[in-house]
């Protein structure tokens, strides 16, 4: 049996192994990549590990440089109130997160999600903020309200994490 090693923070491999790691982030893998590895150790520096959320486990991806490009609806994001995206906010008598995972997806479960709740369509005027990491939110997850403001009409505010979001308000 052989394992890669990675960083938890960069997703990078740090290392490789032909016994029984004792960290838990690590990836099992071939002989024969274990061995490509090996004699090819800058070869590396071109993989990094990511989690899946669809298959619920750690895969080797080719590591593409990121293109620095900036967009201010990433950074404060918008959430449209509509029934269908990645990630669904629902309103009831308190808030629920849940992850629409229908193809492979990406992301760090250890991913920080920010969510600032807003007077209806005005992200200066805030009444509270939550947070959540993305595998609290794939395993479903609830924030109960902190004040009756939260019950009006808001609007939420969040940084670009998954690719899509959606408000669901039943309390209306």
């Amino acid at each position: 049996m052989y394992w890669l090693i990675f960083d938890k923070d960069t997703n990078k491999i740090t290392g490789l192994q032909n016994y029984s790691p004792e960290t838990e982030y690590n990836l099992e893998v071939s002989e024969e990549l274990y061995v490509d590895f090996m004699t090819n150790p800058d070869k590396k520096n071109n993989f990094i590990i990511k989690y899946d959320l669809l298959q619920k486990n750690y895969v080797l991806l080719a590591y593409e440089q990121p293109k620095h490009t900036y967009d201010i609806k990433d950074v404060i994001y918008h959430v449209p109130k509509q029934s269908v995206g990645d990630c669904i906010i629902r309103r009831t008598n308190e808030w629920n997160l849940v992850v629409n995972v229908n193809e492979q997806m990406l992301l760090n479960p250890r991913q920080l999600c920010k969510f600032s709740i807003t007077k209806a369509n005005d992200p200066h005027l805030l009444i509270r903020t939550f947070t959540a990491t993305v595998q609290q939110i794939t395993h479903g997850y609830a924030v109960q309200f902190d004040s009756k403001e939260e019950q009006g009409n808001v609007s939420i505010y969040t940084p670009k994490i998954f690719n899509s979001y959606g408000f669901i308000d039943e309390t209306i």
